[in-house]
């Protein structure tokens, strides 16, 4: 029986996605600073955001089903720490609208 997902849930394929993976978020940042620049909206909170839902996105796009290889690891670890700085921007900006009601 084929899985339909057979790219993505294949032991072997795992290994090759980490270029892609690479190449896919590299795309997402340049495309993410280019966009907000037009808008006019290019802060380091608003890219950082931007960037770390990307991260979060592709994760969950490319995320082996059977096996975790290492580069798999390690980007579940900086998605982790991540987290840490999407929380401390969170509470600037939360800090920054309370100050101004």
């Amino acid at each position: 029986m084929a899985r339909i997902w057979s790219t993505a849930s294949d032991c072997s394929q795992t290994s090759k996605n980490l270029p892609v993976v690479a190449f896919v978020l590299a795309g997402w940042m340049v495309v993410s600073a280019v966009v907000l620049s037009v808008l006019s909206v290019l802060t380091f909170e608003n890219y950082y955001i931007v960037l770390y839902i990307g991260l979060l996105s592709i994760m969950q796009v490319y995320a082996p089903v059977d096996a975790q290889p290492t580069w798999w690891t390690a980007l579940r670890w900086i998605a982790a720490i991540g987290f840490i700085g999407f929380v401390v921007i969170m509470y600037w900006r939360v800090a920054e609208m309370s100050v101004l009601l």
